[in-house]
């Protein structure tokens, strides 16, 4: 704008407010002012805003009317409309720090912290070091992952007022963002040190506990917290997400439901309550929950997220697949959003797709801790010539059987590489047996990231789960038989003359729990009685393939059953998984839920018959009785969510017919 159209606009200003004026003749804009400011402080922000936006109608670039109604439609969640105001405070009076720190708090709650900080810059210019702006700038630099930056704002706030609340609690929080818990929790402690029963600092530190797994300490903070302010909605919404990790969901839901009574437009309170609803396996109320977060903030990327876990618990993984990439159109590098989609793509079929999304698990919390950081490149599947190529096993001992299916394409394709194989030293024998041409290193199963393992030169390597994506990027990918991996050969006579000693019938191993993460390891349990058709089908020895303490389970069983289910106290299936597998191969049939003795059978060529959820995991795709993975492999379904009692007698039904195949 040039300095005539300035002079018309200011004429055209000067004009409005003398038209304005005459309007109103007993027009008092203090007394106005002071109303509302009056209006606000006792909640009623409709009158507020009226009261601004009238002495606006005279005086629109009123620096101080436009701060304070920017406030108020803040606190209506306008927030555009609120920087849009502050703009014109500092257009009018650029020297206002408030205006500036106004609106650049207002940028860093619409995602633009960048913009945020040249309002604290040009604020700081003005009042060096003044603690509010310093703090503000804290905030928009951890929205950047800006974390060193962020921490000395907050350090020099406290140096210019070290009894200023905000100061020490927003450090807390930074280095909770940035992972650093120790100091996180040190902060809070701080806090509470200088204001004891402080109920923010107190919901901090809660949440600090929860994210260590300490959700008694959560719970006791959350309600010293609740003590001092009954009324402070993220104290409940914390005890809740403890409450609901110690599985006590119908709590958790409480006190979700005591956060939604205070503020029933608190959209992290619904999306939790979701979450308490779907640990009680109510999949529709917890879609309900997400809904309605989603009409309060469409772009909450938890809220989708957590919506597309539910669609895909309620067999509905397309619309689960759509949620998921909601969210990440929200938040675009969401680790959890990225894994989901990544599991449900290959649940799906759509391979492809799903391995590029599975290379972002070593993002997430959980196999973060077991990435690997190899001075050496990550292989991109070309020709390895006279290269050496370090395969690395990863996950489970399950995951490790699965994912080694694919050597012998490598191996083929490779003639002139050295192949060397890092395992899980339980496995290692196997591997050394079925694949004479590798180079098998063992680890220890607790050596997560192998750090004691003494490995040759190698050129490149490549974690087990990532050759999928170069030799497994389709359906037609998959071979319709396999060799079959070699147990030990004492170990199967030993274990053949064992099961030769219990006579004529069908030897069939069981088990009945399977999986690490918590809620899949509820999805694939089972009671054993619940077999109860099964184990007392005649003509059949049963074989316990269960790892863990389950005498009295077993115990159990057969008092209700009358019958026996062999058990040796002598092999440990988690320590000596070359004696299971060779009691497997010696198996006629392994009927179970699917653990890693599942995969052993599968592996090994013993038919298997896999019994899993109505919502399985996703190696096991969603529909038929066929599996990629292990084409011996028989996979039964549960017909709807938690029926084990209808699917085991779908599976005595398939047996008897078994049997009655076997003696014609």
């Amino acid at each position: 704008m040039n300095r005539k159209d300035r002079r018309r606009q200011k004429a055209e200003m000067r004009a409005r407010t003398n038209r304005g004026a005459a309007n109103w003749p007993d027009f008092d804009p203090q007394a106005v002012f002071k109303a509302a400011i009056a209006e606000r402080k006792a909640g009623r922000l409709d009158a507020a805003e009226q009261g601004y936006r009238q002495i606006l109608s005279v005086f629109p670039e009123n620096a101080g009317v436009n701060v304070n109604l920017a406030i108020v439609l803040r606190e209506l969640g306008r927030l555009e409309e609120a920087a849009e105001c502050c703009r014109t405070a500092v257009d009018s009076e650029p020297r206002l720090v408030q205006a500036r720190v106004a609106l650049g708090s207002l940028e860093t709650e619409l995602g633009r912290p960048e913009i945020a900080i040249e309002q604290f810059d040009a604020a700081l210019e003005l009042e060096p070091d003044a603690p509010c702006t310093l703090i503000n700038r804290s905030i928009a630099l951890r929205a950047l992952e800006r974390y060193d930056e962020a921490v000395e704002d907050c350090l020099r706030a406290i140096e210019q007022a070290p009894d200023m609340f905000e100061a020490r609690n927003t450090l807390g929080a930074i280095h909770q963002a940035a992972g650093e818990l120790d100091e996180a929790e040190w902060a809070y402690n701080d806090v509470l040190a200088r204001f004891p029963n402080h109920p923010e600092a107190l919901t901090n530190l809660a949440s600090v506990h929860n994210r260590r797994g300490r959700y008694d300490d959560a719970v006791r903070c959350c309600d010293e917290a609740l003590a001092a302010d009954p009324s402070f909605v993220e104290a409940h919404i914390n005890k809740g997400i403890a409450q609901r990790e110690q599985r006590r969901a119908e709590d958790a839901a409480t006190a979700f439901g005591e956060a939604l009574a205070l503020d029933p437009t608190n959209a992290a309170a619904r999306v939790n309550l979701g979450t308490a609803m779907a640990a009680m396996g109510r999949n529709k109320d917890a879609l309900a929950c997400y809904d309605d977060a989603l009409a309060l903030v469409p772009g909450l990327a938890e809220a989708h997220l957590n919506r597309g876990n539910a669609l895909r618990d309620l067999g509905r993984l397309e619309e689960g697949i759509v949620s998921y990439r909601d969210a990440l159109v929200c938040q675009p590098d969401s680790v959890d959003a990225h894994f989901n989609l990544a599991l449900a793509l290959l649940a799906a079929g759509d391979l492809e797709a799903g391995w590029k999304e599975h290379e972002w698990r070593w993002e997430t919390e959980k196999l973060r801790p077991f990435a690997r950081d190899f001075d050496q490149p990550q292989w991109d599947g070309g020709p390895l010539g006279t290269r050496s190529l370090l395969v690395w096993n990863e996950q489970g001992v399950g995951d490790e059987i699965m994912f080694s299916l694919c050597l012998p394409d490598l191996l083929a394709g490779n003639p002139e590489a050295r192949i060397l194989l890092e395992c899980d030293s339980r496995l290692a024998g196997m591997f050394r047996r079925t694949y004479p041409r590798l180079t098998v290193l063992g680890r220890d199963r607790f050596d997560t990231r192998g750090a004691d393992v003494e490995r040759p030169h190698f050129d490149v390597h490549i974690p087990a789960g990532s050759l999928q994506q170069h030799f497994r990027g389709a359906r037609d990918d998959f071979p319709s038989t396999i060799a079959g991996m070699h147990s030990d050969p004492e170990s199967l006579e030993f274990w053949r003359q064992r099961l030769d000693a219990l006579g004529d019938g069908l030897k069939v191993g069981t088990a009945w729990r399977g999986g690490t993460l918590r809620q899949m390891k509820q999805r694939k349990s089972v009671p054993l009685e619940t077999f109860a058709a099964l184990l007392t089908m005649p003509g059949v020895h049963f074989v316990n393939l269960q790892y863990g303490d389950c005498a009295g389970e077993l115990a159990s069983a057969e008092r209700a059953c009358g019958t026996t289910i062999h058990h040796w106290p002598d092999l440990d299936p988690i320590a000596d998984i070359e004696g299971q597998a060779a009691l497997i191969a010696n198996l006629d049939l392994v009927i179970q839920t699917s653990n890693a003795s599942a995969h052993l059978a599968g592996a090994m060529n013993v038919p298997v018959w896999n019994l899993v959820p109505a919502a399985p995991d996703w190696r096991w795709g969603m529909t038929g009785e066929t599996c990629l993975w292990y084409p011996i492999m028989r996979i039964f379904r549960q017909g709807t969510t938690d029926d084990w009692t209808g699917l085991a007698q779908d599976v005595a039904l398939a047996l008897r017919s078994r049997i009655t195949a076997d003696e014609a």
